[in-house]
């Protein structure tokens, strides 16, 4: 990978690009010393750090990553800022995180096939071979930490999709490319997400939610923009469905619920744009151009846990080469990955994970529709035996609330149909939460008894200060189900 020497001309680049970036997110700056080809990828795990994967003027795998929000990167050494990892690329990574502080990369070989690396317990295992013939990029997605999805264009310009099973096989095992009747040309780009994105899978974890599957934004040649979402295995195709062109591929995250989707692409004017989709509704505003940069590859962006005080990172390669990124931190908003709601009222996101503070997947509103089942596996249950008829998880409550000049303060109700030995409803209800200036805050969290196979509706309202839990004095409301899978 080459390395920068004429200083004076990357700081010329740095104040270029570094102009005024939009609100909530950061100024543009270089990760220092590496030039790349194409577009990168970008992994934020589940302890907070930044993980950035490109493909190297020398064709190899190049890795960096930063523990500090951007402050600082290095690779396998504190003294080297990227780390080669190796191998022979012709075409950009597609990284992800389908198991926490575990990275997977899928690039297109030499061969035109698909190779695999992955990076577990902190080092870089060897390289895989997939196989298949691909005529341009990899889009890697995971639904849970057992299955992996590759979604590529073939020799036939289609779509077509493998994937690797370790629910039906075991071993576990790639379970063969599988050819969609979509045709889009040999020279597309495809950009895939289930639940986290064509980076990683964030809130995915171990949770299925029966909704939207997949959304594939395809830059079809000329580079319009057209858009394929499959929900139990039916197809929706829109056609240039975000009105502009992209000479690049794009970055897509669907929402961890399913029916929205922010889209992040470098529009002709070369700048970055973001914009949020409905599945059913459309466009929810105009486009956000991130900062002043101008770029000459697509972006990679994620979203994280911020416990490195960053929850979204967008890079993308400038026009010297180098890499790119701006962050967007906690305390400006709630960030690109989540529905803000009203304002006025805040957004719910109804979460459920094995433990208090580990969130498996969010439902958001006014996203999530009435009736939404959150089908948890065993596994993610407390203590739940192959022999056990019920099983407890931990549910917890967010509130997301955007105060421009003054502190909220509500409450919150969490009753579930589940009943108590006198046939009461079980009913859990915390004390007053305050919500500083910007900030989002874990309202609640309750650990629930679970038939295993019954689903168990719970109702969530969340109340104005001082009012009490009744039935008309409420904010906002969401009722859904949560199941343990039998």
């Amino acid at each position: 990978m080459k390395i920068f020497r004429n200083w004076f001309v990357l700081a010329l680049t740095v104040t270029l690009m570094s102009l005024t970036a939009n609100a909530a997110w950061s100024d543009w700056a270089p990760i220092p010393d590496g030039l790349a080809i194409g577009e990168p990828s970008v992994v934020i795990t589940d302890d907070g750090t930044i993980h950035v994967m490109v493909r190297g003027n020398d064709n190899a795998l190049w890795w960096t990553r930063s523990k500090d929000g951007g402050q600082s990167w290095y690779g396998n050494k504190t003294s080297q800022k990227w780390t080669k990892v190796g191998g022979v690329l012709t075409s950009s990574p597609s990284c992800m995180e389908p198991i926490p502080n575990v990275v997977e990369c899928y690039v297109r070989n030499i061969e035109k096939g698909v190779s695999q690396i992955d990076r577990i317990n902190d080092a870089w295992g060897p390289w895989a071979n997939i196989g298949g013939i691909i005529m341009t990029n990899v889009s890697a997605t995971a639904l849970n930490r057992e299955t992996r999805q590759l979604y590529v264009v073939n020799t036939s310009g289609r779509i077509a999709r493998n994937m690797w099973d370790a629910r039906n096989f075991s071993p576990a095992k790639w379970v063969g490319w599988f050819n969609w009747e979509d045709e889009v040309g040999k020279n597309s780009w495809i950009s895939c997400s289930d639940l986290g994105g064509n980076s990683t899978v964030h809130f995915g974890g171990n949770v299925e939610i029966q909704d939207y599957n997949l959304a594939c934004v395809v830059n079809l040649p000329g580079g319009n923009l057209s858009l394929l979402s499959r929900s139990s295995a039916k197809d929706t195709i829109v056609p240039n469905f975000a009105k502009a062109t992209s000479e690049y591929p794009t970055s897509v995250k669907l929402h961890s619920l399913g029916t929205a989707m922010d889209l992040y692409f470098v529009d002709k004017d070369k700048k970055l744009k973001r914009g949020v989709y409905n599945l059913k509704t459309g466009w929810t505003g105009p486009f956000e151009t991130i900062g002043n940069g101008t770029f000459t590859s697509g972006p990679s962006c994620d979203t994280g846990s911020a416990k490195t005080n960053v929850n979204a990172v967008c890079t993308a390669r400038g026009g010297d080469g180098a890499i790119w990124y701006s962050l967007r931190r906690p305390g400006n908003d709630i960030g690109p990955g989540i529905d803000p709601g009203k304002v006025s009222t805040g957004g719910i996101l109804f979460s459920a994970g094995n433990a208090g503070t580990d969130v498996n997947l969010m439902y958001s509103r006014p996203s999530a529709p009435m009736g939404t089942r959150l089908v948890i596996p065993r596994q993610d249950a407390i203590g739940c035996s192959t022999a056990a008829t019920s099983c407890d998880v931990n549910l917890g409550l967010f509130l997301v609330r955007q105060n421009a000049s003054s502190h909220s303060i509500v409450k919150v109700l969490m009753r579930s149909d589940k009943t108590k030995s006198n046939g009461d409803a079980v009913v859990f209800a915390s004390d007053p939460v305050i919500f500083p200036t910007g900030k989002k805050t874990v309202a609640t969290s309750v650990r629930v008894e679970l038939v295993v196979g019954v689903p168990t509706k719970v109702q969530i309202k969340v109340f104005p200060t001082d009012s009490k839990f009744t039935d008309v004095d409420y904010y906002e409301s969401f009722t859904g189900e949560v199941m343990i899978q039998k």
